[in-house]
């Protein structure tokens, strides 16, 4: 086998992972996700496009009640003075995307997050986002 035939080989397996991604997303759009969207609009959705298709991709969020909030600033403040700032952010927004999770079941929700850990701080985030609801302060200079 050449240099090329192989460049060609790997690049139809991505090509054919990249379609079954797709497929997966679109799929869930129409099916479960969309409906969810639909069906709550404070609800909101984190992609996750690049995931193996085997896994979902999204995951849908809906934000974060004043309890909960309450309980991700405490695990903040709290195990900042025993674990480290960095490790009390990263304990709490996973608490919170976890709490916060509509779609998808608990354990498809660990198989992505066992296989692309990251993803779980971006739901954290995202909650942390929602729980703003786009809150601005303006500064006076």
């Amino acid at each position: 086998m050449t240099y090329e035939e192989r460049l060609a080989e790997i690049q139809a397996k991505r090509d054919a992972a990249k379609a079954a991604r797709v497929k997966r997303d679109d799929a869930e759009m129409l099916g479960v996700v969309g409906e969810l969207l639909l069906m709550n609009e404070e609800y909101y959705v984190v992609r996750v496009p690049d995931a193996a298709a085997e896994l979902c991709g999204h995951v849908v969020m809906r934000p974060p009640t004043s309890g909960e909030f309450s309980m991700f600033r405490h695990t903040m403040f709290r195990d900042a003075k025993q674990a480290g700032i960095t490790e009390a952010r990263a304990k709490a927004g996973l608490q919170l995307a976890a709490q916060c999770r509509v779609y998808p079941d608990p354990e498809k929700y660990a198989a992505l997050v066992d296989k692309y850990p990251a993803v779980a701080d971006e739901c954290g985030k995202a909650a942390y986002k929602a729980a703003e609801a786009g809150a601005e302060a303006e500064v006076k200079k």
